[in-house]
């Protein structure tokens, strides 16, 4: 996370207006030394100067975002000027939309080439020099709060926005688990007393072939469109939404959402999601289509020779470079599974196993954790074990782990058997049942 921005580098693209311009002059304002990109020449040139009588140096580039070789130069002759670049803003977007019946190919090249290929080209020429670079980095995309809420009214910028949460999720979730020092923020606007509808008209009408909406129409939808303008005119100051931003860099915060009030809208659309996916499972089982359950599987170590039962219907998995283990077997979305390790027996035995336990799981995983419980237990054969329960921070810091550990000795061996959980859904049941998995360990 940046908690320092003096003397460091920020780009942001459609800085000509609204939320850009507000983030350009705030960063000025942190004394960084700023570089704004716009398709507007006299919009961008203003800013400029503005940016120039706060005293830091900027350079602006007129360019249009969806344009591969020009998002490439940008990269290169930001590097040139300033040898790094910090923060980076793909923030340029626009909006055109229409019946999904009715509108041309054409507005759809349009809005996904600036709103997401504009995303993904920023991305694609900076990301790697900022994890080379080896300094505190921060990438903010630009998407809505029609990102996280559809919109049949406008489908089209919806479809794109959509697109910049999965990204920016998905990169959120690559630097953490590469551990680079790139930090991720995506940036979910409400209404912003911005120009957008007004600029994205202005542009629509130097470009070829997209729709155009036959006049009769236009006027049975015009009442509702100037309210809709009303709803952005009347709307937050950008400059608020710019000091979220730093705020949320600052904090390493990955969502930016500047209208939490939308929230109870996705508390309607999970439900709707929960209703539509578990009434077609119990349509399914009335049917008796999918209700079958598979027998549990039986592990066993090949050396040691004590085995574990688990689900049958988990998943076996192969090590992999990062994560070493001896079993492991998932159920179908990840959590709850099962890890088996087989560890050398340390000088506290048995007795600092769960210890043990917590430091590799947040060395491993670079994650903090801590221990929250720890009883002495005994097998279904009368053999000592200690069960253990970890809590683990997980990287977006809102939501937490819970691993029930297990473990026993055998020999010189410490056998560890841990079951993960998120906190969310680790109720009397779910415990009970990773314990009933647990404790099938059987010695030989």
């Amino acid at each position: 996370m940046i908690k320092d921005f003096k003397g460091k580098v920020a780009i942001v693209t459609g800085a000509g207006s609204g939320i850009g311009r507000s983030l350009a002059l705030a960063f000025a304002h942190e004394e960084m030394k700023i570089v704004i990109v716009d398709v507007n020449q006299e919009s961008l040139m203003k800013v400029h100067r503005e940016i120039e009588k706060i005293g830091v140096e900027v350079m602006s580039k007129v360019m249009d975002v969806s344009n591969r070789e020009q998002m490439s130069q940008l990269a290169n002759e930001t590097y040139e000027r300033f040898g790094k670049a910090n923060v980076l803003c793909n923030n340029a977007g626009i909006g055109t939309g229409g019946l999904l019946s009715e509108v041309h190919l054409e507005n759809w090249d349009w809005i996904i080439g600036v709103n997401l290929y504009g995303v993904i080209h920023g991305i694609s020429f900076f990301l790697k020099r900022m994890i080379e670079s080896g300094e505190e980095c921060h990438i903010v995309n630009t998407a809505s709060i029609a990102g996280l809420l559809s919109s049949g009214e406008n489908a089209l910028y919806s479809v794109t926005k959509f697109g910049v949460v999965a990204l920016s999720e998905a990169l959120h979730q690559q630097q953490q688990f590469q551990q680079t020092r790139v930090g991720v923020s995506v940036l979910c606007p409400g209404f912003i007393r911005t120009d957008i509808v007004e600029n994205s008209q202005k542009l629509a009408g130097t470009k070829e072939g997209l729709y155009e909406v036959p006049e009769e129409i236009a006027k049975i939808w015009e009442p509702a469109m100037e309210n809709f303008v009303r709803r952005i005119k009347e709307g937050m100051d950008p400059d608020i939404v710019a000091r979220m931003v730093i705020n949320s860099i600052k904090e390493d915060r990955l969502y930016i959402i500047t209208n939490p009030e939308f929230i109870q809208f996705l508390d309607v659309r999970k439900r709707s999601i929960n209703h539509d996916a578990l009434s077609l499972r119990a349509t399914m089982q009335s049917q008796g289509v999918g209700s079958g359950k598979k027998r549990p599987q039986i592990y066993t170590h090949p050396n040691l020779g004590f085995s574990v039962t688990y689900p049958g219907d988990w998943v076996v998995q192969n090590p992999t470079p990062v994560m070493s283990f001896d079993f492991m077997a998932i159920s179908e979305t990840g959590y709850p599974n099962i890890i088996v390790r087989v560890v050398d027996a340390s000088p506290g035995g048995l007795q600092e196993s769960i210890k043990d336990a917590s430091r590799f799981i947040s060395n491993t995983l670079g994650m903090e954790t801590r221990v929250i419980s720890e009883i002495q237990a005994s097998l279904k054969d009368g053999t000592p074990a200690i069960e253990g329960e970890i809590e683990v921070q997980l990287p977006d810091k809102a939501n937490q782990m819970i691993i029930l550990i297990l473990t026993t000795q055998k020999e010189e061996k410490i056998i560890r058997i841990t079951l993960s959980s998120l906190r969310f859904t680790y109720d009397k049941a779910v415990k009970k049942k990773l314990r009933d998995i647990a404790y099938t360990l059987s010695l030989k």
